[in-house]
């Protein structure tokens, strides 16, 4: 009798067991088929595209954002043709790179034509983006699209408005063509997800665009849209802006709305950014295209609409003084604790650096507080639910492959501390540091990890005051751009961006050179698993470009911002991919 209840726990175990089976597998079949469904559909979209002459296209591609408002306002190309030229380039490499995702080209050509009757019956209402056409990171609402953050189950959902960044970019003209490709659930340095697929980088399709705004960086990489929207909460403009040889800039927090952005959690709200903010901003091909941006952003009458935003207009007169200033005190700094450079990012800095000091401003050596501790907050806060959050997210969805490693180890916790005694007997200290981070938190530790927080922000914020600091220029990442799904096996590199979305300072980055043959061996004091993949991963990075990383204090970012232009006007890295 005994033996017979056995058997028929096991059998009842085992049947449980295999229909939770076979339903997740259900579910993740469903998807995965709308997700093909969707590429497919746009895949076999064709459009026909207004006829622009060869030469005039190559002008409107020369161009900068700024430059190209100017000249559609004076009237040397029309808006119309701006749009079609970008929408073929979109179109061809952006498919090509895997760099897009939705295509609203036709909704994109009607307003055009609005643009160009607006300029001939009404100039002076004409905004300072007038007939620019923009790339946005799929996670912004825009009526008639579908914003997915990458995943499939989003994909039953339309946007029924724009989100209030993009109403306020159209108030000034903006022409929104082309939406920009993402990893699942935004929270990896690849893009890559089930819809849409894998990002290339248009300098060497081998190697990552970083994420998670790299289709962002991808498409102004290869000249296939002339200005584009990004969001960070880790490093995700900054990363894909290094990788791709672009510019992008992390706002301070609450000075760019968040109304109908897209987060991947389906409650509504990113779990992660309590503590640690989202925010967005522009990517460009140079500053001034950013400042553009930010200038049609942060505007008196546009504050109203949208109360949590922090009612600061652009400060014409700080970036003034930043970008025309001969005497800042300008911190620096080469390598962190975690993770050293790489031999062409190190120069990037220093020629920064000396550049700088040439111009006249004061250089000081910045000896970066605690980075390790730094690192390890961050960390904590993005992992302190474990993967309940991103698999709430997905719904079903089968999770990417760079996401698996980490859910096997939480879901074997026996395996991962097998795996950290192993770490541990071999000097692999960092890698330890890294895994041992990875688990959930108590509401008591939770909130202990926001007084660590906040005492950390406090103890940096000293420091840089010590010194008088208006601005800091580091390393904007620890390599150049990675091979595909290398990435993680050197996650220490992230501190060099996550340690300003820890301490809430704005931050942008500015291309500064590429790498040269000599500058491919990778070179550090430690000897573990980390640096064996920085060598592996460095090995073939000739020709790749080298991104330089600007930080000012809180509500300073025009001073971040003249800072890189004083930058941009002595480097003078205008390189594109194509």
């Amino acid at each position: 009798m005994a033996k017979k209840i056995i058997i028929a726990v096991v059998i009842g175990f085992a049947s449980i067991k295999l229909f939770s089976f076979i339903r997740r597998k259900s579910i993740a079949y469903r998807h995965h088929k709308r997700a093909q469904q969707k590429r497919s559909e746009r895949d076999s979209k064709t459009i026909t595209l207004p006829e622009v002459e060869k030469s005039k296209q190559d002008y409107i591609l020369s161009l900068h954002a700024y430059e190209l408002a100017d000249a559609i306002k004076s009237g040397k190309v029309t808006a119309v043709e701006a749009t079609s030229t970008y929408i073929y380039r979109a179109y061809t490499l952006g498919r090509k790179f895997g760099l897009t995702t939705e295509e609203p080209y036709e909704a994109a050509l009607e307003l055009a034509y609005q643009r160009d009757q607006q300029l001939k019956e009404s100039p002076e209402t004409c905004g300072i983006l007038h007939g620019v056409p923009i790339s946005l990171k799929d996670i912004f609402s825009q009526k008639g699209c579908c914003s997915t953050a990458g995943l499939a189950c989003k994909l039953s959902k339309m946007d029924t408005e724009d989100c209030y960044l993009l109403e306020i970019l159209k108030e000034e003209g903006a022409i929104p063509f082309a939406r920009s490709n993402i990893p699942q659930a935004l929270m990896w340095m690849e893009t890559d997800n089930d819809i849409y697929g894998r990002a290339d980088n248009p300098w060497n399709p081998e190697f990552s665009t970083g994420g998670s705004s790299g289709g962002e960086g991808g498409l102004l990489a290869c000249r296939a849209s002339p200005l584009g929207i990004g969001s960070d909460i880790g490093g995700s403009i900054r990363i894909p802006s290094s990788f791709c040889g672009v510019y992008g800039f992390k706002t301070t927090a609450g000075r760019v709305s968040t109304k109908n952005v897209m987060v991947s959690h389906p409650s509504g709200v990113n779990p992660f950014a309590f503590v640690v903010k989202s925010v967005s901003g522009p990517m460009a091909r140079c500053v001034k295209d950013m400042e553009l941006v930010l200038k049609a952003w942060w505007q008196e009458k546009y504050f109203a609409k949208d109360f949590a935003l922090c009612p600061l207009a652009f400060n014409e007169e700080m970036y003034t003084n930043a970008y025309k200033s001969k005497s800042l005190r300008i911190g620096y700094f080469f390598d962190l604790d975690n993770f050293e450079c790489c031999p062409a990012i190190r120069r990037g800095v220093r020629e920064c650096r000396d550049a700088l000091k040439k111009l006249g401003h004061t250089l000081v050596e910045f000896h970066f507080p605690n980075s390790k501790k730094a690192l390890n907050l961050y960390m904590r806060n993005v992992s302190a639910c474990s993967n309940r959050v991103l698999l709430d997210a997905m719904q079903g969805e089968e999770p990417a492959k760079f996401y698996k490693p980490g859910f096997f180890l939480v879901e074997h916790p026996w395996i991962k501390k097998i795996i950290m005694q192993i770490l541990q007997m071999t000097n692999n200290q960092r890698l330890y540091d890294l895994l041992n981070i990875s688990q959930n938190l108590t509401p008591a530790e939770y909130i202990e990890l926001f007084r660590e927080i906040n005492d950390y922000v406090q103890e940096f914020t000293n420091y840089w005051q010590s010194l008088q600091l208006d601005v800091v220029i580091s390393p904007a990442y620890g390599t150049v751009a990675t091979p595909h799904a290398e990435g993680f096996k050197v996650a220490s590199s992230l501190i060099y961006s996550t340690v300003w979305n820890i301490l809430g300072y704005p931050a942008g980055v500015i291309p500064v050179g590429i790498v040269k043959e000599n500058e491919t061996e990778y070179i550090s004091k430690v000897n573990d698993l980390i640096t064996k993949n920085a060598k592996a991963i460095t090995k073939n990075s000739s020709g790749l470009p080298i991104g330089v990383h600007v930080a000012s204090l809180p509500y300073r970012d025009e001073v971040a911002l003249g800072v890189m232009k004083q930058i941009e006007d002595e480097i003078n890295f205008h390189q594109f991919a194509f």
